[in-house]
């Protein structure tokens, strides 16, 4: 038991890798993690750099670092070999998509030894679909069953529904093979279910792909169309250039059986440029057999032999049969059109050999075989089922009378137990409620009252002194002074003193405010007017920083309002803008009716706020002094009256900013 709980634990954690989108951080950091890991680790550590590698698209690098963790599993002689086996299986797997099928087969016969050896059910099962995956593409189809047997007949006993997708798919492609149509679509479809269910998009798209493929074989060609566009659509999605590839060789395919042979060659050319730089010399071969073929198709008998030789190279080298089969045909096609009989003859007997080699009696008879298995260990299957739901039945009627007894004792007993703890759990959340909103407000009056000492302590202090020490040297040095440094000394003092009236404004307006001791006097009220009025008595302030102040609202523009609360709010904003602003900077005003609201905005190009700023800026608990980059750096006591007063108005402010470029305070008045 606890062997196979490893075992899942382990094929859990290979499903997780499988999902795992690569990095490049990842890599750097698993490889300084692996020098310094206990021993027992590495083979582990390994494995994973293997995963990370596997979706970067390096099958080289993957490849040696799975070697690495079998070669560190055999070393440290795991119990359970669970890692050994998914190392050696993986390795098949690459070698498989590498088209390097010897490999592949002999990797997967090392990962099948051991997962005999230790019991590995899942381990097992995976092997001999990876040995049938490669047989299959080796045109053995008697091998490839008894494998595909197998694996379909551990993973039904094991109920392991995410490699049944697996075999069910497999077994498709084999009597495909063998062109039994509706049994490669049943099979197609249990694959499809299955994958859906789990929605696993990417196996969802093979699945489309494979049913595509056979539409296009028994000649419907507009469900091949569908299905086939199905599966690129998805593939797209995932950005999985690989499968893309495919699904556009495929799609030529078809496009090529109807005489749409521009379509088709777009596809097929498309397909050819991914599979080259990809070096997927499987799926090349095949792209350049059915490239060839559609040039035969249009009599161009150069390029149809072209393209059939490049095809046939690389099917020669890598043992695809069924496409060496295709070309050698083609091949005797185009000598004999071309009459050049001799050369005819030679291919057509090569073709000869090599399909007697795949399609014989024997590899017939294990598909029926398969086929008769499987219906069997089906029905097999259901008798048990149904064995089973009969004998627990007649247990359940036996018990039946006992349970009656006691469950009605037991119901009663639990309704008052859930009447009581539901009782319990609303005092409790009552309770609980009452406490969060008292806290809340104490937090609010603490925040309050820190502010209110923070202004009063250091924001009215300073300013205050700065105008005391003015007045102080002014007077100390009267008859010693210029008229220009007087000039300089009294403008210095208008400024102080503004900004002391301004905060003294704002305190004692946002103190009424908290009392609630403002009640809106709404009247019609023309912004253009309002807001020139503002700006001039800005001069002052404008002038030494030479800001150039824009009124963009129209003149016919009214509104029903508030006076003194929305020029209380707009002469902040206005202030604002102007104080955050960079010399020769603007500060632009407009404002328009949209869909039944006033949209009132000012914007400047001044320093801007971070987004995480302007979360700051209408909370009393936060100081705002912290905020941005500025030295100009105020209360805050602005922005918390506008927030407090544009409420009274049925009103809301909305801030949009980026940082060093400028900001825009937006009033939306209903």
């Amino acid at each position: 038991m606890k062997k196979l709980l490893i075992i899942l634990i382990f094929h859990g954690l290979m499903f997780l890798f499988s999902v795992k989108v690569y990095s490049q951080q990842s890599i750097d950091c698993l490889i300084k993690v692996v020098d310094t890991c206990k021993i027992e680790r590495k083979p582990i550590v390994y494995s994973q750099l293997a995963d990370e590698y596997y979706y970067s698209g390096n099958f080289e690098n993957s490849l040696i670092y799975y070697l690495k963790s079998a070669e560190e599993s055999l070393k440290n002689i795991d119990s359970s070999y669970t890692i050994l086996i998914e190392s050696y299986g993986n390795v098949g797997f690459l070698y498989n998509e590498m088209a390097i099928y010897d490999k592949a087969i002999e990797y997967n016969k090392k990962a099948l030894k051991y997962a005999q050896l230790y019991k590995n059910q899942i381990g097992i099962a995976n092997a001999y679909n990876g040995l049938g995956n490669s047989y299959i593409k080796l045109a053995d189809f008697e091998k490839a069953a008894f494998y595909f047997e197998n694996a379909l007949e551990i993973d039904i006993k094991i109920g392991n529904k995410s490699v049944l997708s697996l075999d069910y798919n497999s077994l498709g492609k084999l009597y495909q093979q063998w062109q039994k149509y509706n049994i490669a679509l049943e099979y197609f479809q249990k694959a499809l279910d299955i994958d859906e269910k789990e929605n696993r998009r990417d196996k969802m798209a093979i699945r489309f792909n494979s049913i595509g493929i056979v539409y296009k074989d028994i000649e419907m060609y507009d469900s091949a169309i569908f299905f086939l566009n199905k599966a690129l659509y998805l593939d797209q999605e995932l950005s999985n250039e690989k499968e893309i590839a495919i699904r556009m060789s495929n799609l030529g395919s078809v496009y090529s059986q109807i005489n749409e042979f521009d379509k088709a060659e777009k596809l097929f050319k498309q397909a050819i440029s991914i599979f080259k730089n990809l070096e997927i010399n499987y799926s090349l071969s095949i792209s350049y057999n059915e490239l060839a073929e559609l040039y035969l198709r249009k009599n161009e008998y150069k390029l149809a032999k072209r393209y059939s030789q490049e095809s046939l190279a690389l099917s020669n080298n890598l043992h695809i049969n069924n496409i060496t089969k295709e070309n050698y045909k083609r091949l005797s096609t185009i000598s004999y059109i071309t009459s050049n009989y001799k050369s005819a003859f030679h291919y057509y007997q090569l073709y000869s050999d090599i399909k007697d080699s795949i399609f014989n009696e024997k590899s017939m008879n294990a598909i029926n075989i398969l086929e008769v298995k499987h219906q069997t260990q089906k029905k097999e299957l259901e008798i048990e089922l149904l064995s089973n739901i009969n004998e627990i039945n007649i247990l359940e009627l036996e018990k039946n009378k006992t349970k009656r007894r006691f469950l009605n004792i037991y119901l009663i007993m639990a309704l008052l137990l859930v009447i009581v703890i539901l009782i319990i759990l609303l005092i409790i959340k009552k309770s609980n409620i009452k406490l969060e909103k008292k806290n809340l407000e104490l937090s609010l009056l603490n925040a309050t009252k820190d502010k209110f000492f923070s202004i009063i302590s250091h924001d009215l202090k300073n300013p205050l002194s700065a105008f005391w020490n003015i007045a102080n040297s002014l007077d100390q040095n009267i008859f010693d002074l210029s008229k220009e440094e007087i000039k300089y000394y009294t403008e210095q003092l208008k400024q102080s003193s503004g900004t002391v009236y301004e905060m003294l404004e704002n305190l004692l307006l946002w103190a009424k405010s908290q009392l609630g001791g403002i009640k809106p006097q709404f009247e019609n009220l023309n912004l253009k007017i309002l807001v020139d009025n503002i700006i001039k008595s800005t001069k002052p302030f404008v002038n030494t920083k030479n800001i150039e102040l824009i009124n963009d609202i129209n003149a016919d523009i009214v509104w029903f309002t508030d006076k003194n609360i929305i020029n209380t709010i707009l002469r902040n904003f206005i202030t604002n803008g102007i104080k955050f602003s960079d010399k020769d900077g603007k500060v632009i005003i407009s404002a328009e009716r949209m869909n039944g609201f006033m949209q009132i905005k000012v914007k400047d190009t001044g320093i801007g706020i971070s987004e995480l700023d302007i979360n700051k800026l209408f909370k009393i608990d936060f100081d705002t002094k912290k905020i941005g980059f500025s030295e100009e750096k105020g209360s805050g006591l602005g922005l918390i009256l506008c927030e407090d007063l544009v409420k009274i108005i049925n009103g809301k402010i909305t801030v949009e900013s980026k940082v060093n470029k400028g900001s825009a305070f937006i009033i939306n008045l209903s």
